[in-house]
């Protein structure tokens, strides 16, 4: 198992961490530094749980910090070397291990079920439901509640990473492709190649664009509405790891506990300012990427793949009605009015007799 885990970024982007050695370093989302926990041993993985920050190092120790300030809340000693960690989007927090993946909770239990040759794991929609590649080329997807196989799918090659897409399907990564398999592991869906070898996968919230850590650094995106190679971003620096926040909203780990966020759709990039302590580092990024791929297999697949619908808001909608027909009511009421008035005027004066 590669060291690219020690890296996270919070689901709405507010927070990242990286792992730089035992040193866990935490910045805010616009790149400014927060605090810094020194662990006992070297950090293998992190993850934002709710609003606790949770890690495992080489020793097997996972700890549960509080994420605004990094105050260690619970600690856990696992039995298993560890590999790496994930978790998932209603909060559950898992280690990779050398003897299968085992869920750690903050109130000190674990448990976890054996599975020879793993070497990288994801959560489903939520804990209920797991993906497990292994080193052999078997992908099981399995009930993360009670650990029972829903199935076992062979794909003839090491499976390199594994994420689930909520669009309804897992994507594996092998060498020099993507693969997409069914929620169950009974069948391949579909394959697109990579221009490399995959390192670590990460997909968006909303399942349209997926990244993928290559050899050497480069990172792809493809988009996961027609499956497309959208292009790349290029770092002039090592990126040991990467993960999405909200929308489209790309982190990037990068060496010396440094790091970097892109969002896809706008171009908008950040860098993280250092530490007290640290020396500062200066890097350029390459935005080679067809940012109307991203915008359009966004907008498709929220739209559920027809046309957008137009929604304008309240404000504006009333704003609409001040137009020509706003003016043409105003008119004639205005001549109502008027000619109110002067029949009220005639019939005084008739009553008054002055005709």
């Amino acid at each position: 198992m590669r060291d690219v885990y020690s890296f996270a970024l919070s689901s709405d982007g507010m927070q990242l961490a990286v792992g730089d050695g035992p040193e866990l370093l935490v910045y805010r989302g616009d790149g400014q530094p927060v605090y810094k926990v020194f662990c006992d041993g070297i950090l293998l993985g992190m993850a934002f749980v709710g609003d606790t920050l949770a890690t495992v190092d080489s020793e097997g120790r996972v700890v549960f910090h509080r994420a605004a300030d990094g105050r260690k809340l619970e600690e856990v000693q696992l039995d298993s070397t560890p590999l790496g960690a994930f978790a998932s989007p209603d909060g559950a927090f898992a280690v990779i291990t050398t003897q299968g993946p085992v869920l750690v909770e903050p109130n000190g239990q674990a448990g976890g079920y054996p599975l020879q040759d793993l070497v990288c794991a994801s959560f489903g929609p939520d804990r209920t439901s797991l993906g497990l590649g292994t080193s052999t080329g078997h992908f099981v997807a399995m009930d993360g509640m009670s650990g029972a196989a829903w199935g076992s799918l062979p794909v003839g090659m090491p499976i390199i990473d594994v994420k689930w897409n909520h669009q309804g399907f897992w994507v594996l990564a092998v060498e020099g492709a993507l693969l997409r398999v069914d929620g169950g592991a009974t069948a391949i869906l579909g394959r697109e190649e990579l221009e490399g070898t995959p390192r670590q996968l990460a997909i968006s919230s909303d399942g349209a664009l997926c990244a993928v850590l290559l050899e050497g650094g480069r990172v792809a995106v493809v988009e996961q509405h027609t499956h497309q190679n959208a292009g790349h971003v290029v770092f002039r620096r090592d990126v040991h790891a990467i993960a999405f926040g909200r929308a489209a909203l790309l982190g990037f780990g990068l060496d010396d506990g440094d790091a970097s966020l892109v969002d896809l759709i706008t171009r908008a990039t950040v860098r993280t300012e250092p530490h007290p302590g640290r020396g500062r580092n200066n890097w350029n990024v390459d935005l080679s990427f067809d940012g109307g791929k991203i915008r359009g297999a966004v907008t498709l697949l929220r739209s559920g793949g027809a046309a957008p619908i137009l929604h304008l808001p309240q404000e504006d909608v009333q704003g609409g009605r001040r137009g020509w027909l706003g003016a043409g009511c105003m008119l004639m009421n205005a001549m109502v009015f008027a000619c109110g008035g002067c029949l009220g005027i005639s019939f005084m004066l008739h009553y008054m007799k002055v005709f």
